[in-house]
């Protein structure tokens, strides 16, 4: 009690404001006004000064405040004051409350200033807040104009560049509205249309009709993927079941718990992704649930390759690895140079011991799928080739022998695959389109598509396809998709005659396939005699005729006999 009476004697002496009997000198009576109400709140030690409810104000001003208080509005005083104000309880918004922040956003701007712009990009780019879309990154194809085309606008759609060439047109669908198309793939006997409002359409290989239309309602970032379930994609970091595509209901959604670089590889009940996050994980569907996932050296750009119970494929961090989808282990990993960008291709017709996939340092490697080395092509000899550009297709395989691989901003690489040498380079080449028994199909930068010689690669001849834009790949199906940004769609079918088995199993030689092949049936072989000319028919030697051959092994005889005697 004494000690509280002592303080408060030292305070109000402390407090005891100016007499008149100061100097003439002092300052104006304005200015002495102010630093008297200012010495009021003052504490009169030091070491109460920090925890003294009332300090003075020009210690708590701050620029920012300054600059944002309305006239009039002074500061809370106190230890409560401040605390109330500090939790924003029955305080006025400094700043305009901002869509999607609270109570905490501004609590947290409080304390660390620039937070809140995080939050807010935060909650701009979570996948499932409401009331809110993905940012879309820039992309210059989308400036450009809708392309309005006509089959006679081309001449390589006309009819007769297509029968010189070799193609039959299938089908044209230019009626599917004002969309704006991003992207085509083939799946499944299905032409899938990825447009920009997020819509995915069906058309029917075989005929162009379309079989169904999907809403989706974010940009689909990967996928979509067909399966004996349904279909399945990632939009907007959200998984999508659907059932049944045609009823334009999904069956279930759930958020990814990680973000997915690569198409889903559908495995029994599990969906294969390569993460961004240094992982290969399976997303279970029955669960619907993460099942597992594998750590790895970098994160996985390029599209896996299943073979079986085996998952074969790239990192960035410059490793290739052999992963076991069962026990989740990997049988081997191979170091190489650079970042590993294409995705790799098994030889299973004509060695299936090798898997071909490039770097972004130029290199292509064929490694043993068994041991994880690079394969030999001699005993001091590796497979290994140096090319002039990344590798970021898929290598195309092509017959027993040739192997096609585009560098980008270089060209195309045609390769003796058994000895592991350079055969030919076309430059300007940008992508593989298609290919038969007469030739490779390829797109160049000036936008035309050319045939090229599969054995010399000289150019057979070119066309220009400057309105389309999106030419998929096909594989070994005997198909050409072309595209344009407004979805119009042609589908064309090369050459057929005389393709190599190796390439498609499908087709053999002889009997009804071998018709459909070009080839001439046996009725017709066996008829041709028949059609021939009596010139012909005297001309021809006398051993070919069947009718002669017995007189003239007689009269043959005779002669014989005629000499000897």
């Amino acid at each position: 009690m004494r000690l509280i009476a002592v303080l408060a004697t030292v305070a109000m002496v402390g407090v005891i404001p100016a007499t008149a009997e100061s100097p003439a000198a002092g300052p104006s009576p304005e200015k002495s006004a102010v630093a008297d109400r200012d010495s009021t709140l003052r504490s009169p030690f030091r070491a109460l000064r920090k925890f003294w409810p009332f300090k003075g104000k020009e210690k708590e001003d701050d620029p920012f405040l300054r600059e944002i208080q309305t006239p009039g509005e002074e500061e809370p005083k106190g230890v409560f004051g401040r605390f109330g104000r500090f939790m924003g309880f029955g305080q006025k918004n400094l700043r305009p409350r901002a869509k999607g922040e609270h109570v905490f956003t501004d609590m947290v701007r409080d304390v660390t200033g620039d937070a809140s712009d995080m939050i807010n990009s935060f909650v701009r780019n979570w996948p499932v807040a409401p009331g809110r879309k993905p940012m879309r990154p820039y992309q210059s194809w989308r400036r450009r104009p809708l392309v309005d085309l006509e089959a006679s606008d081309l001449p390589f759609l006309s009819e007769e560049v297509l029968k010189l060439a070799g193609f039959k047109l299938l089908w044209a669908q230019k009626n599917l509205g004002e969309i704006r198309v991003i992207g085509v793939s083939i799946q499944d006997g299905l032409v899938l249309l990825k447009t920009e409002q997020d819509e995915v359409y069906a058309l029917d290989a075989t005929s162009g009709y379309a079989q169904w239309i999907y809403d989706f309602e974010a940009p689909v970032e990967s996928g979509p993927v067909l399966t004996d379930e349904g279909m399945y994609a990632v939009a907007g970091g959200v998984l999508y079941y659907v059932a049944e595509p045609a009823t334009g209901v999904f069956s279930w959604r759930r958020p990814m718990p990680f973000s997915a670089r690569t198409e889903p590889i559908d495995f029994g009940q599990n969906l294969i992704f390569g993460s961004g996050l240094n992982q290969v994980c399976a997303y279970s569907r029955k669960r619907q649930s993460v099942d597992w996932c594998v750590p790895t050296n970098g994160p996985i750009s390029s599209e896996p390759l299943r073979n079986n119970d085996r998952l074969v494929f790239g990192s960035e961090g410059g490793y290739l690895y052999k992963l076991g989808l069962f026990n989740h282990k990997y049988d081997w990993k191979f170091h190489g140079q650079g970042d590993f960008s294409s995705p790799p291709v098994l030889d299973l017709k004509a060695n299936p011991q090798r898997v071909y996939v490039g770097t972004r340092n130029q290199y292509l490697y064929g490694i043993d799928y068994t041991l994880g080395n690079i394969s030999k092509v001699s005993k001091y000899r590796e497979w290994e080739v140096l090319l002039n550009g990344p590798i970021t297709h898929a290598p195309v395989l092509y017959g027993a022998q040739h192997l096609f691989v585009v560098a980008d901003k270089g060209g195309l690489h045609g390769i003796d695959r058994q000895k592991a040498t350079e055969l030919w380079f076309v430059p300007g080449i940008t992508q593989v389109v298609a290919k038969s028994a007469e030739a490779v199909y390829v797109l160049n930068t000036a936008r035309e598509f050319l045939a090229l010689n599969p054995t010399t690669g000289e150019v057979i001849w070119r066309y220009d396809v400057t309105p389309f834009e999106f030419f998929p790949y096909a594989g070994d199906e005997l198909l050409v998709v072309m595209a344009t940004n407004s979805g119009q769609v042609f589908a064309l079918q090369p050459p057929v005659a005389g393709t190599p088995v190796e390439d498609i199993e499908a087709l053999k030689a002889g009997g009804e396939q071998a018709a459909a092949e070009g080839a001439k049936p046996p009725a017709e072989a066996e008829a041709k005699p028949a059609e021939e000319s009596p010139a012909e028919a005297e001309e021809r030697p006398a051993e070919e005729s069947p009718a002669e051959e017995g007189g003239g092994s007689e009269g043959g005889g005779g002669k014989e006999g005629a000499g000897e005697e």
